[in-house]
C-alpha cells in the first residue's frame, strides 16, 4: 500500500500531524504499538475511576495561543469539552503556603504581597517568560518575512534574540535573591525538567508562559477523549490508524525515507 505519509507513534504529536495531513488530503498511514491511541494522553479505569496517564491539564487556549489555530481547523472544539482549572498550583513548605493562579497578572500580585522585597525580580522574571511565550506565539511564517524583518528583530523579539541560550536559572538567580520565593516559582519544574541549571529558559517560558496568559483546562472525560477524536479525524478522512504494532526499521532508498517495517505486538 502506498501512503503520502507514515506517522510512527501515536502520541499528540502524531495524531495531530496525521490528522492536519489527512484534512488537507494526504493519504495517512499511523503506527502505534500501544492499544490505544494517545501516548502520555490516554486514560485507563481501576474499578469506578478514571486515571490519567499523564496530560492531567492543557496548557493557553486564549487568544494569542498556536493551539487555537489547529484546533479550529480539525474542528477540535465542536468535539472534545475543555474545563477551565479553577487555579496553577499551590506551594506548601514549613515556611510558605501560597496558591499561584494561572493569570500572571494576579500571579504577580499574589507573590508581591507575600514578598514585598522581591517586587523587581518578581515583575522581570513574569515580563520575561510571558515576553518569550508571545513572541513565539507572533513569530511570522516563512524564511524571506524573517529576512526581512531582521532589522528590528531584536525589537520585535528582545527575548529570543538576546536570552534565547540562557537557562531558568540564570533568570531566576540574576533576579531574586529569596530562597523560598526561587522554591515557590520553581515548584512546578517538574512539568518540564528536573534542573533549572540545565533548563531551557526558551522551552520553559513557552510552556509557563502558556498556562499563565490561557490558563489550564481539563479535558472533560479525560485526555482520551482528544485523542481519540483526533485518531478519528485521520479514519475519517481516508487515513488509517493501527494499533498493536511496532515499527523495527525505515526503509531508505536513495537517503529518503521510503516506507517502514513492522511487527504485529502480541499480548
Amino acid at each position: 500500500m502506498k501512503y503520502d505519509a507514515i506517522v510512527i507513534g501515536a502520541g499528540l504529536g502524531g495524531l495531530t500531524a496525521g490528522a492536519k495531513l489527512a484534512k488537507e488530503g494526504k493519504r495517512i498511514l499511523l503506527i502505534e504499538q500501544h492499544s490505544i491511541p494517545g501516548g502520555c494522553a490516554t486514560t485507563f479505569r481501576r474499578k469506578d475511576y478514571i486515571v490519567e496517564v499523564g496530560l492531567h491539564e492543557l496548557d493557553g487556549l486564549d487568544r494569542r495561543d498556536s493551539k487555537n489555530r489547529i484546533f479550529q481547523d480539525l474542528d477540535v472544539f465542536n468535539n472534545v469539552e475543555f474545563i477551565r482549572v479553577p487555579e496553577f498550583y499551590r506551594y506548601v513548605s514549613p515556611r510558605v503556603d501560597i496558591v499561584v493562579p494561572d493569570d500572571y497578572k494576579k500571579a504577580i500580585d499574589i507573590l508581591i504581597e507575600r514578598f514585598p522585597h522581591e517586587e523587581k525580580g518578581i515583575r522581570k522574571f513574569f515580563k520575561v517568560i510571558i515576553g518569550f511565550r508571545n513572541e513565539v506565539n507572533k513569530l511570522p511564517r516563512g524564511k524571506w518575512k524573517l529576512i526581512i524583518l531582521f532589522p528590528v528583530f531584536p525589537i520585535l523579539y528582545p527575548n529570543i534574540m538576546f536570552r534565547e541560550n540562557h537557562t531558568l536559572a540564570k533568570l531566576i538567580d540574576s533576579n531574586i535573591k529569596d530562597e523560598d520565593l526561587k522554591l515557590v516559582l520553581l515548584a512546578n519544574i517538574g512539568y518540564y525538567h528536573d534542573d533549572p541549571y540545565t533548563m531551557s529558559l526558551f522551552y520553559y517560558s513557552v510552556g509557563q508562559g502558556s498556562y499563565f496568559s490561557g490558563g489550564g483546562h481539563f479535558i472533560k472525560g479525560g485526555s482520551q477523549k482528544l485523542s481519540d477524536y483526533l485518531a478519528e479525524v485521520i479514519r475519517n478522512n481516508s487515513g488509517e490508524v493501527i494499533l498493536k504494532h511496532k515499527v523495527t526499521s525505515i526503509i531508505t532508498e536513495n537517503d529518503r525515507a521510503v516506507g517502514v517495517k513492522y511487527l504485529k505486538k502480541t499480548g
